[in-house]
């Protein structure tokens, strides 16, 4: 076990793009459908600090 990590640690990909999303957009039944393939890190931020977080991996 390596304990000194070195480099992006709990970073899924380097290479990232953020696209805020309100909670209409968020709750949307059909966001998974719509979204590209890839991987996606959703969190959803709520007013007590708590924070939700799924991870996609969306295939074709």
């Amino acid at each position: 076990m390596n304990l000194n990590q070195i480099g992006n640690v709990g970073v899924l990909n380097g290479n990232v793009t953020i696209t805020p999303k309100d909670s209409l957009g968020i709750n949307n039944p059909t966001l998974i459908n719509d979204l590209d393939p890839g991987l996606y890190n959703i969190k959803e931020n709520y007013d007590d600090g708590a924070i939700k977080e799924n991870v996609i991996f969306k295939e074709n």
